[in-house]
């Protein structure tokens, strides 16, 4: 291939490349996640919104969400169309869900929860090879969660890292419970993957004969 028109056809590509990803918009949800889409469609009568993101594969999928579950979309130009609307008096009002929505997002981008999953992996292999017990066993990985399921970051490390939210309620709580929920998830996960990773190890090893 000649190379000036490689070089072109590369150019070309490459902006268009650059042109999608900058005309990606944003999906907002009440639990903090934010999805870059591509485009959406709202369905009024099912109260649906579908929409069509790009895994970094290039894949295109297409997904959907309840639309009580969305709390804004925000177009590849900046405008912001928020859905979430207060049922009653006493939920929160927009303002105060916006900081709701960024303790959850914040807790879930920024806390460090992998101390959860190494304790549930070392727990849950433990567990499987100090007890031959096949009923017993899988207790210790459980009750291991539900002590992490209690832990939280304290507010004077939230306020710590993030000043500029020291007085604001909505935020150090929904960061709580946004940072205890990924302990709990994390934790799961490593004791999972220490019961089979135990378990198989008890089998090769004839522990359990």
């Amino acid at each position: 291939m000649n190379k000036a028109v490689f070089i072109f056809i590369l150019m070309v590509f490459l902006s268009s490349t650059g042109f999608a990803q900058s005309n990606l918009s944003t999906l907002k949800l009440l639990n903090g996640d934010e999805l870059n889409v591509m485009d959406y469609r709202l369905d009024t009568s099912k109260s649906v919104f579908y929409y069509k993101l790009q895994k970094p594969s290039g894949k295109i999928k297409y997904k959907s969400v309840l639309v009580d579950e969305v709390f804004a979309y925000t177009d590849s130009t900046g405008n912001e169309n928020v859905f979430y609307r207060p049922s009653d008096e006493n939920d929160p009002t927009v303002k105060q869900m916006r900081h709701v929505v960024l303790g959850y997002g914040t807790a879930d981008d920024k806390h460090q929860a992998l101390w959860a999953m190494a304790g549930g992996f070392a727990v849950g292999t433990g567990a499987m090879l100090t007890s031959k017990n096949p009923f017993f066993s899988p207790l210790i990985p459980v009750a291991y969660v539900g002590g992490v399921a209690l832990v939280k970051p304290s507010r004077d490390r939230i306020v710590y890292q993030y000043p500029q939210y020291a007085d604001n309620e909505k935020f150090i709580r929904a960061y709580q419970q946004s940072a205890r929920n990924k302990n709990m998830k994390y934790a799961i996960i490593g004791s999972i993957e220490g019961v089979v990773v135990g378990a198989i190890v008890g089998i090769l090893t004839g522990y359990y004969n």
